[in-house]
């Protein structure tokens, strides 16, 4: 896509003949403005051309961007300018995808993995794994025992012994036993 200086906005939103071009004037569009980004614009004008292009040099499309700039697709083709809707369903159906693959990807992992500490997944150990400190605090609900638990850092970070040893023991081991078994070596 090429930027233009805005010219004539609304003279050429009358034309609605197709002339062989997948768009009419006026409808809604997706136009690539860098090599990541889209911005959503209008048809304004067909088969556009510069003054100063050769002689039978034309553009496809001029779309008028929601920002007001105007700007030509100089071919019409998907990876360059797309009907609004299409490029949402397309943005949808990647990340629909995406999720699936990654859906698919943990489900396969959970099926094939064993556990090595069976209590780290279980909520009803977690209290065996809290720090004294901490479950006294919880069980009275006493926020300020809470946070006095807490020790400052750094500016604004802030650090809590909330588990005990074993935990963090039986958490690496975990880790580690994954690791080894499930994670591909280079």
């Amino acid at each position: 896509m090429y930027f233009r200086p805005k010219r004539c906005a609304g003279a050429a939103a009358k034309m609605t003949a197709r002339a062989g071009l997948r768009f009419t004037v006026g409808e809604r569009v997706r136009c690539r403005v860098s090599q990541s980004e889209w911005a959503p614009g209008c048809v304004v004008q067909l088969w556009y051309r510069e003054p100063d292009w050769p002689e039978g040099q034309q553009a496809p499309y001029q779309v008028e961007l929601d920002d007001g700039g105007l700007i030509f697709a100089p071919f019409d083709r998907d990876e360059l300018i797309r009907a609004e809707a299409t490029f949402e369903e397309l943005r949808y159906a990647e990340a629909r995808e995406d999720a699936q693959a990654s859906a698919r990807y943990r489900e396969d992992i959970a099926a094939r993995f064993t556990r090595k500490h069976a209590a780290l997944y279980e909520p009803a150990e977690l209290a065996r794994f809290l720090t004294p400190a901490v479950k006294e605090a919880l069980r009275n609900g006493d926020e300020a025992a809470l946070r006095a638990l807490w020790t400052e850092e750094a500016r604004g970070l802030y650090s809590l012994r909330l588990f005990t040893a074993e935990f963090c023991d039986l958490l690496l081991e975990e880790c580690e036993h994954f690791e080894a078994r499930y994670i591909p070596k280079p």
